[in-house]
């Protein structure tokens, strides 16, 4: 995604049931060598640099707020559906996550 038009798209979209398992589908297939590497090949798939410079984590320095997203909670829920991470803490995924939007 390379907008906030675009996001918001598919933040709508997500409220689909449907398209949202779809998602978590598609995204779980792009399992890493370890934590870091699968969420940085999740968000080089879903959003451009461009755009994750108007988010932080949790919104702070005056950018907009990405754990709130229902596109948060797909990454999550993907990570899960691996083999190798369906145990993991949600504080693992954030500590990536956090690093990738920085």
């Amino acid at each position: 995604m390379e907008s906030d038009k675009e996001l918001e798209k598919m933040e709508d979209k997500m409220k689909s049931d449907l398209t949202y398992r779809k998602t978590v589908t598609e995204l779980s297939r792009l399992m890493g060598q370890n934590l870091s590497e699968t969420v940085r090949k999740i968000m080089q798939k879903l959003f451009s640099d461009t755009l994750l410079t108007f988010y932080s984590y949790i919104g702070f320095k005056g950018k907009k707020q990405f754990s709130t997203l229902q596109t948060c909670a797909v990454i999550f829920e993907s990570i899960r559906r691996m083999k190798k991470f369906t145990d993991i803490a949600n504080i693992e995924i954030e500590k990536p996550l956090k690093t990738w939007i920085a």
